[in-house]
């Protein structure tokens, strides 16, 4: 079970920490403001970059994107 992620860096997410209880939980939030980068950052963490889709998807803050 996951319990805590946290991005450095990691496209909008500059320092961000998050904490998760047992059993389900929702993420929710306005446009734009990182709920799929998370669930994207998630799956690269466990799955690799192909999982995550494209490397334009895994681009940290202030990359080129090379």
């Amino acid at each position: 079970m996951i319990t805590n992620v946290q991005f450095k860096n990691f496209k909008k997410h500059e320092d961000s920490q998050f904490d998760f209880s047992g059993g389900l939980n929702s993420i929710s939030g306005a446009n734009a403001q990182g709920k799929t980068t998370l669930l994207k950052g998630v799956l690269f963490a466990l799955l690799g970059a192909s999982a995550a889709g494209s490397k334009e998807h895994i681009a940290t803050r202030g990359s080129s994107g090379d």
